[in-house]
């Protein structure tokens, strides 16, 4: 190992161990050349996005010995699938997507001799992981095991100190990708997160991978204390008609059934999600759709004087600071107005809207 990985809380360890011991056993198995022979073919498939499905991508999969077992396109939904032949199994397998401008990969460890159909996700936080991997690992070192470890580690990092599954962005079935212009399209809040995630960086003019690795390295725990990252999730649920059983699930999964936290991560969000509707109702029907961005800014403008009427002190910076945003808001609340009194949406009350492009590290922090 080229460095030690800094330990994951004990809580974390016991919260992962039982589905790691299995893991172990069989990376016990073969210690060394991760070159596993199999009886027949194997398929590895799974779900490429980027904040929306990586839709008609290429793709390709190398094993260990750094050949290229498959190359193909993503479907409309970010899919792909690759078969190869047991003479090609050598572990650990890459799989990486093109983008425009970059790459996102996810690095694949040995499961089982008994496992033929593995499922893989494939997104700028599996990128994260492989990046973190590479740095701490030689590659005869990444077992499911250390790899599991070191996700986990990561996922905390961004989304929250509490016991969040890293296994819900690598290898959960579950996961179906947000589609751009097709809010019909089935999702859950996992991909949910990925897509809030992709907006707020785009929100803030900066490549969703830069964002994620910026937030991962700043500690962000955007999943316990980002108003924007929570008010946009929320919004982002309600537009996408994501179920509310769905949600409570979701929850549960990404806290390993811990009721306690799975319950709060759900009232939040739920408080957020009706509040969003709430005040949209507000809106004539017929603005109603125009008016989804422009709702969603200004309650995540309201939230952010309410962090900052509770400060006690404060200081000419605070008040510099948070000028725009004052002065942002103000302006939205009377549009709001107009936009109640305009039951026939004669007006283009919204075509100019500005909103202020408050930096990261301004952004008010939940209690």
């Amino acid at each position: 190992m080229k460095t030690t990985i800094t330990k994951i809380t004990a809580l974390s360890v016991f919260a992962m161990s039982a589905m790691l011991f299995s893991a172990c056993s069989e990376d016990a198995s073969n210690p060394a050349s991760n070159e596993v022979p199999l009886e027949e073919s194997l398929l590895l498939e799974g779900i490429a996005a980027t904040g929306y499905a990586a839709s008609a991508r290429t793709f390709y999969v190398n094993n260990n010995a750094g050949e290229r077992v498959c190359k193909g396109v993503t479907n409309e939904a970010g899919e792909y699938q690759c078969f190869f032949g047991i003479e090609k199994a050598k572990w650990p397998m890459d799989v990486v997507v093109e983008l425009d401008d970059s790459k996102i990969k996810a690095i694949v460890p040995y499961q089982s001799d008994t496992i033929k159909n593995m499922f893989a996700l494939v997104n700028p936080i599996t990128n994260l992981f492989a990046e973190k991997a590479e740095e701490e690992f030689d590659r005869k070192e990444m077992t499911r095991l250390n790899l599991d470890l070191l996700n986990q580690e990561s996922i905390q990092k961004l989304l929250g100190e509490g016991i969040i599954n890293a296994d819900v962005f690598v290898r959960d079935e579950s996961f179906k990708a947000a589609q751009k212009n097709n809010h019909s399209a089935e999702s859950s809040l996992e991909d949910m997160v990925l897509h809030t995630m992709g907006e707020i960086a785009e929100r803030h003019q900066e490549e969703l991978q830069t964002f994620i690795v910026e937030e991962h390295d700043f500690r962000s725990h955007l999943f316990e204390n980002d108003e924007e990252f929570y008010m946009y999730l929320a919004v982002n649920l309600v537009d996408y008609n994501v179920a509310r059983e769905k949600i409570i699930q979701s929850c549960k999964n990404l806290y390993w059934d811990d009721a306690i936290m799975a319950d709060s991560c759900d009232m939040k969000i739920n408080e957020r999600k009706n509040r969003y509707k709430a005040t949209l109702a507000e809106i004539p029907e017929c603005n109603q759709e125009k008016g989804k961005a422009f709702v969603k800014e200004m309650l995540f403008l309201r939230e952010k004087m309410r962090i900052y009427n509770m400060i006690n002190n404060k200081t000419a910076s605070d008040s510099l600071k948070n000028r725009p945003v004052d002065e942002s808001l103000q302006m939205m609340e009377q549009l709001m107005v107009q936009l109640q009194a305009d039951p026939n949406c004669e007006e283009s009350i919204l075509k100019n809207v500005e909103y202020p492009n408050i930096p990261r590290e301004q952004q008010g922090k939940l209690e």
